[in-house]
């Protein structure tokens, strides 16, 4: 996500306009389950689930959306069983890039 990322609030800042590709990976730990969101200048639009039993869970979710030059993207936690723990917050990834076509 390069220089556009804000590693203290985990928001993705868009550097220019155009496409970009997001995508949200979740883990879950033992018997949790992870409700989240990737939120785009306050609209949630897509929904990631992970869920584990006897094990620890993952799911994943990507979308290609149009942002503007200093939108801001982020993943938000609607709910999780365990109140998302460290599980969850060590081993999830949000990445993206911007698409070279159609800007």
């Amino acid at each position: 996500m390069g220089a556009g990322y804000d590693i203290e609030t985990g928001h993705f800042v868009s550097p220019d306009d155009g496409l970009y590709f997001l995508d949200v990976t979740m883990s879950s730990d033992y018997y949790d389950r992870v409700y989240a969101a990737l939120v785009v200048e306050g609209r949630e639009i897509m929904f990631i689930h992970a869920a584990g039993k006897n094990f620890q869970g993952s799911g994943s979710n990507a979308v290609i959306t149009r942002m503007r030059r200093g939108e801001h993207a982020y993943v938000r936690i609607k709910r999780s069983v365990k109140n998302a723990n460290y599980i969850t917050k060590l081993f999830s990834t949000f990445t993206g890039f911007k698409s070279a076509c159609c800007t």
